[in-house]
């Protein structure tokens, strides 16, 4: 894109906007609506030419369109920097920019030296380097070598055949296959339809390690702490610059899939050592900025064991706005006003988030050890009182009126696809 034909839509030029990074539109329009609630323009940045959902949120000020970085990634950026540049002229300082998942993340990652010139770009309070913080490896090592050591799980490296070998020796089974890096593409995801691969023995660890090494993964294999979904917790929260931390914690009730899937209803529960290991993770890490941490019971030593670290605004973040710890507009005012009051939480406001059409095929659908009926009536009183809803809000109806008028669009679209692929 030419220096000239960036257009920044008019704007109050005194109120500095956010600019949010097209990856999840769940965390999109959850970033968007949390800072609505406080007049901050907002302005989404797209991947290609295609409308993106949340664009169509009220709280979204416009839409700049962006070549797609799957396509061409150096123009892309090029597009950013020229957007930025302008940006920069006009409000006379950078301007925050959230990516929205971890491919958005990896991306603004991996040309930060460019990007940091014109944007804020969360997690590195000198902002020297920040793509380190993707990196399993990066953050596993850390802990092992500080204070956290006691609260992780068993974790080996994998990054070449010869490292094989020992990991048989040392791994205890049922044991879990991540991925230490991930891709733009989320290639692992992709194959796999999850976060983690579940591995029983000693001969299935060392096909998958062969078979994933190949596709030049780099790899980490955990012991598996726990199998129970429902003993998985998150922690959310933000650390300042200055080292001030806010949180709080919830329970990931279900998950799609149950192993290594993504948190369909969670609520609310204070679980004080989870705050306590945070505090000691996040001073480690020397991390800044928005954040989610998963940990898992161990079951047998009655403790909280880390399992996952996301650096950057999750996609139940709305659960977080409405308990009153509305992240962005935290981040906005220490970055922009060099402000930082203490939000007051209440959790029992809304308790509960819930991605209603993931949880019902979820609970409904994929869980079949009740009757139907009696499941049905399980889950409604679950999700229709004091939830917070990951698409669905009185304040920004148009988005829901736009996923229902588009749904039958998008299920003749996936229909036509599959029948494309089965006469192929």
């Amino acid at each position: 894109m030419e220096k000239d034909e960036v257009k920044i839509p008019a704007c109050n030029e005194l109120v500095e906007p956010v600019l949010v990074l097209q990856g999840s539109y769940l965390v999109e329009l959850a970033i968007a609506r949390s800072l609505g609630k406080y007049n901050v323009p907002v302005f989404l940045l797209s991947r290609g030419e295609k409308k993106p959902p949340s664009s169509f949120s009220r709280f979204v000020k416009d839409t700049i369109f962006n070549p797609d970085p799957l396509i061409d990634k150096d123009n892309f950026i090029c597009s950013l920097l020229d957007f930025g540049e302008e940006l920069k002229e006009r409000y006379g300082r950078r301007v925050l920019l959230f990516p929205t998942d971890d491919g958005t993340l990896l991306l603004l990652a991996q040309n930060f030296d460019l990007l940091k010139k014109y944007f804020v770009i969360l997690n590195d309070p000198q902002e020297k380097e920040i793509l380190r913080f993707s990196q399993k490896i990066y953050f596993f090592q850390t802990l092992q070598n500080s204070n956290c050591a006691n609260f992780l799980p068993l974790t080996l490296f994998c990054e070449r055949e010869d490292d094989i070998e020992s990991i048989k020796k040392n791994i205890s089974f049922p044991c879990v296959i991540k991925p230490s890096e991930k891709d733009i593409n989320f290639s692992f995801h992709g194959k796999y339809n999850s976060k983690i691969l579940l591995v029983e023995n000693k001969d299935d660890l060392e096909k998958k390690l062969i078979e994933l090494l190949s596709e030049n993964h780099k790899l980490l294999v955990q012991e598996l702490v726990n199998s129970n979904p429902e003993k998985e917790v998150s922690w959310y929260g933000y650390r300042s610059k200055g080292g001030e931390i806010f949180g709080m914690t919830a329970r990931q009730k279900r998950k799609s899939p149950q192993m290594g899937g993504t948190a369909t209803f969670i609520e609310a529960e204070e679980i004080p050592q989870v705050h306590l290991y945070v505090h000691q993770v996040l001073k480690a890490l020397d991390f800044w900025g928005i954040c989610e941490m998963e940990f898992m019971l161990d079951e047998r030593k009655k403790e909280y064991k880390i399992v996952e670290f996301n650096p950057r605004c999750w996609l139940q973040l709305s659960l977080a706005t409405e308990a009153g710890l509305n992240l962005p507009y935290l981040t906005y005012q220490e970055v922009y006003k060099n402000v930082l009051p203490k939000p007051i939480i209440d959790k029992k406001r809304r308790a509960k988030w819930v991605w209603v059409k993931e949880d019902f095929l979820r609970a409904i659908i994929k869980d079949r050890n009740e009757a139907f009926l009696k499941r049905l009536f399980k889950w409604l009183p679950q999700v229709l009182g004091g939830c917070v809803y990951a698409i669905h809000s009185f304040s920004d109806l148009e988005v829901t009126f736009q996923r229902i008028l588009g749904g039958p669009g998008r299920l003749l679209k996936k229909f036509g696809s599959s029948l494309h692929l089965r006469r192929g």
